[in-house]
């Protein structure tokens, strides 16, 4: 086969999140193959012949949810969807609802690290961390700074970052919560974090810092003005930092 085209694919294309019209959680599947692959492309006619089928889940099938925060797909395959219900995992088949009486109230960002831990951040009940044999729920009593978590990320240095409402901490490789006390970042929303190609961790906050993290400290900062930006709302890492504006 040329190398210009592209195995079939059979498996999730893109998905689409409606639930701000109709609830529920929509996933979109395709089997053509072509030399363009993506749903833009079959929009936009340049894929012919090329089918759609879509699945709507909502309570009447097993995923009793009409609010979406986030989706993420682990190193297993399964599908993880964190709502402001609850946490649900899915095979392909079934949707499985976490228990809320292990921590899992709320999933407002999920995380899965290079130990292949899963790491949810609820949205006022801490931090619920599992690793395939034990679950564990962490909560300001633990060191977290905020109960309501915003963002997780992974450095080189083995610390895995946790940004809050209310500032960042961090859990080191002996599960011990630290805080990164910085006045930069005191009391501050993150709004986002994500490990970088040289091993530290980038983040934003709600008031426009953006920060560059390593061995618990903060490496650089800048202020969107610094950048002559109104503000930030997001960062995204590739071969160089991207900032977006809101």
């Amino acid at each position: 086969m040329s190398k210009k085209y592209f195995h079939t694919i059979i498996s999730i294309i893109f998905i689409s999140l409606l639930w701000s019209f109709l609830g529920g959680l929509f996933i979109v599947h395709a089997a053509e193959e072509s030399k363009y692959v993506g749903g833009g492309y079959a929009a936009t006619g340049q894929i012919d012949g090329i089918g759609y089928s879509c699945i709507k889940y909502d309570s009447s099938n097993g995923f009793d949810s009409l609010d979406v925060n986030y989706l993420m797909s682990d190193h297993s395959g399964y599908m993880w969807v964190g709502t402001y219900g609850g946490v649900y995992r899915y095979d392909g088949s079934e949707f499985e609802m976490m228990e809320s009486e292990d921590g899992f109230t709320s999933g407002r960002v999920l995380y899965e690290d290079s130990k292949n831990r899963i790491w949810v951040g609820t949205n006022g009940d801490g931090v619920v961390m599992g690793d395939g044999k034990e679950i564990k729920h962490y909560s300001y009593t633990d060191g977290l700074l905020s109960s309501s978590i915003r963002s997780f990320a992974e450095g080189s240095d083995g610390y895995m970052y946790i940004g809050t409402t209310d500032g960042i901490c961090y859990v080191d490789a002996d599960e011990e919560f630290k805080v990164l006390n910085d006045a930069r970042v005191n009391d501050e929303r993150v709004l986002r974090m994500i490990s970088g190609a040289d091993g530290c961790v980038y983040a934003c906050t709600k008031n426009g810092a953006i920060l560059k993290i390593s061995e618990g400290v903060i490496a650089q900062c800048y202020q969107a003005f610094d950048l002559e930006l109104e503000s930030v709302s997001t960062i995204y890492v590739d071969k160089m930092v991207c900032l977006a504006m809101r």
